[in-house]
């Protein structure tokens, strides 16, 4: 096996075990995984690659996800460290079509995600204003799935 080879390997396991992993580990450890994991797909087949945008549309997910977690929890400050990784990796579109609508898709939950810390946090202006993103690109995008939430939201931060 090359060293290609056993890179690919090295960025597929880590891929496929965060979801798993991710409880047993300090958050630093897990971003640390994932940003080895990106850099290890990036040397592997380049920037600007279709693996390199789906390896971080996977970690943006599980960061997303995680963060869900957090917020429950009431724990802001880590859940807030997650968004900005999600935030880095969604910024930039991404040429492939049905990857920049994962992309965007993301976008939505990061905003929908800010939006909930923010309340928490009771910082309700700002919270308005993320909530407001992700309606504005769910809209944007026809994303109909993603409507229930984004009003579920504003609704809550308007009743509070």
């Amino acid at each position: 096996m090359s060293l290609d080879e056993d890179q690919l390997s090295i960025a597929r396991a880590i891929r496929i075990l965060l979801p798993h992993v991710v409880p047993q580990l300090q958050q630093k450890e897990f971003l640390d995984l994932c940003w080895r994991s990106i850099e290890l797909k990036q040397q592997s087949y380049g920037e600007g690659s279709v693996e390199l945008w789906a390896e971080q549309l996977d970690i943006a997910t599980n960061c997303n996800d995680l963060t869900k977690e957090f917020t429950q929890h009431s724990n802001w400050a880590q859940g807030l460290e997650l968004l900005l990784t999600v935030e880095s990796l969604t910024n930039k579109p991404i040429p492939e079509e049905r990857m920049n609508a994962m992309r965007l898709r993301q976008r939505i939950h990061l905003f929908n995600n800010y939006a909930c810390i923010r309340k928490g946090q009771g910082k309700h202006s700002s919270a308005l204003q993320y909530a407001e993103k992700a309606l504005n690109v769910a809209i944007q995008m026809n994303e109909l799935a993603a409507l229930p939430q984004c009003y579920l939201n504003l609704c809550a931060l308007f009743s509070a």
